[in-house]
C-alpha cells in the first residue's frame, strides 16, 4: 500500500515541476492507485487518527485535481463522495460532539455540514453516471423513476449519498430547509437496505440505527402522498417483511433490529453500533443502565477482529470514553453504582 501512494505522490509532484498538466498515462495510472481494490485500507486501517487527519486532505484534493480533467469518472466521483462523507464524519463532527467551546463547536459544525453536502453531491454524481437524469429526478422527489433501476451496484453511492445528507442535518441542527430534505436521504437509505442489506459490514444498520429513533413519519416521506403510492413505503415494507416490526410505530425496536444486524455483519468487530445505539436509543429512553452496558460492551471488542477497521474502532471508542464520563450531560437521574452494591 505504502507503495502505491508514493508512486501517486510522484506523479503528482512530476506534474507540478514540470509546470504542466499530468500526461494521460501518468493520470491514468494515479487514478488507478486511488480508487484500486484495497486502496482506502490506508486509511481505514491506521491506527493513528492524527496521522490519518493529516493525509486524508492531500488524498481529498487529489480526488478534486483529478475530477478536474475527468469530471463523469465514476469510480474517482465514488471515492471522493465517500472521502469527504468519511472526513467529515471522523474529523469534523465526531470531535465536534466533544467540544467544550460553544463557539469552537458551531464552526466545527459548520464544516462538517458543509464538507458532507460535498461528499453528497460526488456520489450522486457517481449515480447520474449511471442514472441519467437520477439528481433531476431526486430533486423533484420523483423517488420511483430515480430509484427504481438501482442495482447492487449503485448500493455503495445511495449509501454515501445518504449518510452525508443525514451527516449535514444532524450538525446543521434546526434548519428548516435542509431538514425539508430529508424524505430524499431517507428514500436513498431504503433503496440501498431493499437492494443490499449487508453492504460494508453492516454500514447501512449504523445509519438506520442513528436515523429511525429521530426522524417522525412527515420527515420520511413527501407530503400529499398515498401510502400506496409512494415507492419508499413499499421498499420500506419489503425490508421489514416478515419481521414484525413497524419502523413508524416502533422505532426503538426497528433500531435494535438494526443494531443486531450491525453486529452480525461487523463479525462483532466494531465499536460504532454500541456508540450508535446507546445515543440514538439509550439516551431519549433515559436508560442509564443499558447506555452504560452499550458503551462497555464496545469498548470491550478486540480492535484486532477487523484490522481494516481500526481507525474508526480506534475513533469510536475515544468517543464511547467521553460518553461514559460525561453520562451525566444527558440524563436525568444516574443511580448511585456504589449505593447499589
Amino acid at each position: 500500500m505504502k507503495k502505491t501512494f508514493d508512486l501517486v505522490f510522484f506523479l503528482l509532484l512530476f506534474a507540478l515541476v514540470t509546470a504542466c498538466s499530468p500526461t494521460k498515462f501518468a493520470t491514468e495510472m494515479a487514478i488507478d492507485a486511488l480508487t484500486g481494490a484495497g486502496s482506502s485500507t490506508a486509511f481505514t486501517g491506521e491506527s493513528d487518527p492524527e496521522l490519518a487527519a493529516q493525509s486524508l486532505p492531500f488524498a481529498l484534493k487529489m480526488y478534486e485535481a483529478l475530477l478536474v480533467d475527468h469530471p463523469d469518472h465514476p469510480a474517482l466521483l465514488s471515492a471522493a463522495g465517500e472521502g469527504f462523507v468519511s472526513y467529515a464524519n471522523a474529523f469534523c463532527q465526531l470531535p465536534a460532539s466533544m467540544e467544550s467551546s460553544w463557539e469552537k463547536q458551531r464552526h466545527m459544525l459548520q464544516r462538517a455540514a458543509s464538507l458532507y453536502l460535498r461528499g453528497r453531491d460526488y456520489a450522486l454524481r457517481a449515480l447520474e453516471t449511471r442514472h441519467d437524469g437520477c439528481i433531476r429526478l431526486l430533486n423533484e422527489k420523483r423517488y420511483d423513476e430515480a430509484l427504481e433501476n438501482c442495482s447492487k451496484e449503485d448500493v455503495s453511492d445511495l449509501y454515501w449519498a445518504a449518510a452525508g445528507w443525514f451527516g449535514a442535518i444532524s450538525a446543521e441542527g434546526f434548519n428548516m430547509r435542509r431538514m425539508a430534505e430529508a424524505p430524499t436521504a431517507y428514500a436513498l437509505l431504503v433503496r440501498a437496505l431493499s437492494l443490499d442489506e449487508g453492504f460494508n459490514y453492516g454500514a447501512l444498520h449504523e445509519l438506520a440505527i442513528a436515523v429511525l429513533p429521530a426522524l417522525p413519519e412527515a420527515m420520511r416521506y413527501r407530503p400529499n402522498v398515498a401510502p400506496a403510492d409512494d415507492p419508499v413505503r413499499t421498499w420500506e415494507a419489503d425490508y421489514y417483511h416478515g419481521l414484525g416490526i413497524d419502523p413508524i410505530s416502533d422505532p426503538y425496536r426497528a433500531a435494535y433490529h438494526h443494531f443486531e444486524r450491525s453486529l452480525k455483519l461487523g463479525e462483532e468487530g466494531l465499536v460504532s453500533p454500541f456508540v450508535a445505539y446507546a445515543e440514538a436509543v439509550c439516551v431519549p429512553q433515559q436508560d442509564y443502565e443499558g447506555f452504560r452496558a452499550m458503551l462497555e460492551k464496545g469498548l470491550a471488542v478486540d480492535m484486532e477482529t477487523r484490522p481494516d477497521s481500526r481507525l474508526v474502532n480506534t475513533l469510536q471508542a475515544e468517543k464511547a470514553r467521553w460518553l461514559l464520563a460525561h453520562a451525566e450531560d444527558f440524563f436525568v437521574v444516574i443511580p448511585d453504582e456504589q449505593s447499589e452494591e
